[in-house]
């Protein structure tokens, strides 16, 4: 395999227009998301749960309808999690022979979440079908190279990959959760990152560093909480992600010469970022342009489309993103 030299990819959102006469290229923006949500005013959006909710149940509905249209046989990812048993619930609307796939793990209870998918397929009444990815063969890594086309370290890939190859025996379309954490705040981190935002922002930003540097110091990175001590000494008005970093900046540092630190800053996005002022709102919208577009999508369509199998994702439709970020009050979310 060879890593090939000036090949890039659009960033997410964005359009790409090459003159054929003056061999001019230029790259534009299509969904101003970010911008539209730096100007934003909290007082415009909405803030009552109900009206929320049966907004969200409108926009939800309609999106998964659409997603069913199909002329060849369908089903639904089913892990048994909030956002793909909604998805499975949706559909069972409008469809009287679902078929729903869960990935099982018989002998990893952590992992497992069988039970949970079990469950919810028992409560619509789908056609529920269980794939086994315990058995991973070396092979695997092979076609992971070839089909990845780029570096990927995300280790969910061997069963997504596992359950894209065993689901296009019985489907060529399915639909997926995707998208529901980004947009409504449903991992872990937002609330711990919100906990230290409101624990922390009484303290001054030069103590709390100290602080953070100095017990990381002293303390081995195996210690149980090491993230958080890190995270404590954040400047919280430019995080731009809920997730912590693979490489933290001073990692960076040891890393890369003078010239490429100076090169790598800051990221237009992180720019980009840094003007919208409610702090879960920037960091999910932060985790939508880079965890979402850039992991999780790519893995889903990498080990899908290996498979000549359709991945579709209702929550992303258009009209529920710009719900998500632009019409619905940030303290709806998470909780």
């Amino acid at each position: 395999f060879v890593i090939f030299k000036n090949i890039s990819k659009l960033p997410s959102s964005h359009f790409m227009i090459f003159d054929l006469t003056s061999r001019d290229l230029k790259i534009s923006a299509y969904d101003k998301l970010i911008s539209k949500a730096s100007k934003l005013s909290s007082q415009f959006l909405i803030s009552d749960s109900q009206k929320a909710v049966r907004a969200l149940d409108e926009l939800l509905d309609t999106s998964v309808k659409n997603s069913l249209i199909s002329d060849v046989p369908l089903g639904v990812l089913l892990s048994g999690g909030l956002d793909s048993s909604l998805i499975a619930a949706y559909a069972s609307r409008h469809t009287t022979s679902l078929k729903t796939f869960s990935v099982i793990f018989p002998n990893h209870i952590k992992y497992n979440e069988q039970i949970h998918a079990r469950r919810v397929a028992d409560y619509l009444k789908t056609d529920h079908i269980e794939i086994n990815a315990e058995e991973i063969l070396p092979e695997l890594i092979e076609d992971f190279a070839y089909f990845f086309d780029e570096p990927f370290s995300d280790i969910s890939m061997i069963p997504t990959f596992i359950l894209s190859k065993a689901v296009r025996k019985h489907c060529s379309v399915v639909l997926g959760g995707d998208g529901g954490d980004e947009l409504f705040g449903g991992y872990p981190s937002y609330l711990q990152k919100l906990k230290l935002r409101q624990g922390g922002q009484f303290i001054p930003l030069a103590l709390r560093y100290y602080a953070s540097t100095i017990l990381q110091k002293l303390l081995p990175a195996s210690t149980r909480g090491y993230s958080l001590l890190k995270n404590f000494g954040d400047d919280f008005d430019k995080i731009s992600t809920s997730f912590d970093p693979l490489f933290y900046p001073q990692d960076i540092k040891q890393l890369l010469t003078r010239e490429l630190l100076i090169a790598e800053e800051s990221s237009e996005l992180e720019q980009s970022l840094s003007k919208i002022k409610n702090f879960l709102t920037r960091i999910s919208i932060g985790d939508y342009f880079s965890f979402l577009s850039e992991d999780i999508l790519v893995k889903v369509d990498r080990a899908s489309m290996a498979h000549s199998l359709e991945v579709r994702s209702p929550f992303l439709s258009k009209d529920i993103i710009d719900f998500a970020f632009l019409k619905l009050h940030p303290d709806l979310k998470v909780n």
